[in-house]
């Protein structure tokens, strides 16, 4: 109990940090906020599991107005995490010492990107929600909620998949067929992941990279009742994009949500940053969907 409570003042103190990242941020920090970043434009998108795709008793795609707001144009490298782990001299672990019932994967060099040096430009992975909250932080951002997320994803015309229709190939997304390869071809153990931006047939309308596949990504939207300790991860990684529930055809898509705990951590899971210059996005966060 002593454990969840703390847990529970953690996250607490992290929301209430993260959220307030905005314009004052842009003044003391000058455009460290938007480089990297691509603009999405305030306007209507479709929000949701929509279209052909999409089970009849599943559908609750609706319309729904965000304001502008910049996101990052790929998830965070390792390149770029390991400025803020010199920053914080490395006297934090952001992965797990214990993966449910034992030793955590990530703890296995060959399976974190992060001290390979060949993997600089892969995602940095085996991230919790917090460990990727307080990066965001410190980079004078913040976690997207799905919301931002998800249009960012699809752009405004409802489709289910960054690049439109077409079901997921090699081309354009990262699934575990082409890591696969990359393990045969390098010999190289865990890897699971490809360098961002190598798929740009599958870039979003607003030319974001790997926003399905590579690796899933933390929101800062939280779970319903549960919300103290459960969040919402977006995207999909290279070995779970085919696990999505509820659709016609298997595979991830744009809506489909994947909930952890924010302590948990696998060599799948990364992350991508967000900024807006007001919170009116933020007052949007999604409650229980499911």
């Amino acid at each position: 109990m002593k454990f969840t409570s703390a847990i529970n003042t953690i996250y607490f103190i992290v929301v209430i940090t993260t959220l307030s990242c905005s314009a004052t941020d842009v003044k003391e920090n000058g455009d460290r906020q938007t480089k990297n970043m691509f603009k999405i434009p305030e306007g209507k998108f479709i929000y949701g599991c929509s279209g052909e795709l999409c089970e009849e008793s599943k559908k609750n795609g609706k319309e729904l107005y965000l304001g502008d707001f910049y996101i990052d144009k790929h998830e965070v490298t390792v390149d770029e995490y390991m400025k803020y782990d010199e920053h914080w001299e490395k006297s934090h672990k952001h992965y797990m010492s214990i993966f449910r019932d034992g030793p955590s994967p990530c703890n296995i060099q060959t399976v974190r990107n992060e001290g390979i040096e060949s993997r600089t430009g892969h995602p940095v992975n085996c991230i919790t929600w917090l460990g990727a909250s307080n990066y965001c932080k410190w980079a004078g951002k913040r976690l997207p909620t799905e919301h931002e997320w998800e249009k960012a994803a699809r752009g405004t015309d409802g489709r289910p998949y960054p690049w439109g229709e077409e079901k997921p190939d090699l081309e354009r997304a990262v699934l575990k067929e082409n890591t696969f390869n990359e393990v045969s071809r390098e010999k190289k153990k865990g890897v699971a992941n490809y360098r961002v931006c190598k798929k740009e047939k599958g870039n979003s309308p607003y030319g974001l990279c790997d926003m399905i596949g590579n690796v899933s990504e933390w929101v800062l939207s939280a779970q319903g009742e549960k919300k103290d300790d459960v969040h919402v991860k977006r995207g999909g990684s290279s070995m779970t994009w085919g696990q999505d529930r509820g659709t016609k055809v298997k595979g991830i898509k744009v809506w489909t949500r994947l909930i952890h705990e924010i302590s948990y951590a696998t060599p799948f899971d990364g992350f991508r940053c967000a900024w807006s210059e007001d919170d009116y996005n933020l007052k949007l966060l999604p409650k229980d969907e499911n």
